[in-house]
């Protein structure tokens, strides 16, 4: 990955983070983007974990500011240039330690395509459980 696509993730995690004027422990940003000869078509699936009164809880997020979208449209591009493929997915994973991570899925786009499955939909709906598991709370 070249550096321009680099420092676009790093301005896309510092953005999605910035945004937050709640308190969190972790940030997850699933975005999807379909792009045809007609347009774009995207749909996305954020939350964020906050620790209230000692026990973790998520919440979802409902939009995200345009500075987000129009950033997730520059690295689609750019990364459609650079590297000959657009992805339909990209996750997003932010901590609030300032580590972040991205996964990209080079596959059509699921809930854009009106697919609600376990890749796309499923793994969000326990990613609390799942995440309390992993450090030790039930």
């Amino acid at each position: 990955m070249n550096l321009q696509a680099l420092e676009l993730q790093k301005s896309l995690a510092r953005a999605v983070s910035d945004a937050m004027q709640e308190s969190w422990e972790r940030i997850v940003v699933n975005y999807e983007m379909l792009t045809t000869d007609e347009g774009r078509e995207v749909d996305y699936c954020a939350f964020y974990i906050s620790a209230a009164g000692g026990d973790f809880q998520e919440t979802s997020l409902r939009t995200l500011p345009d500075a987000v979208d129009d950033l997730f449209i520059q690295l689609n591009d750019l990364m459609a240039k650079t590297e000959n493929e657009r992805w339909g997915t990209c996750d997003l994973v932010i901590d609030r330690s300032g580590q972040y991570k991205f996964n990209f899925d080079y596959a059509a786009p699921r809930r854009v395509n009106g697919i609600f499955d376990e890749q796309s939909q499923g793994r969000f709906d326990r990613y609390l459980e799942t995440y309390k598991t992993d450090r030790g709370r039930t």
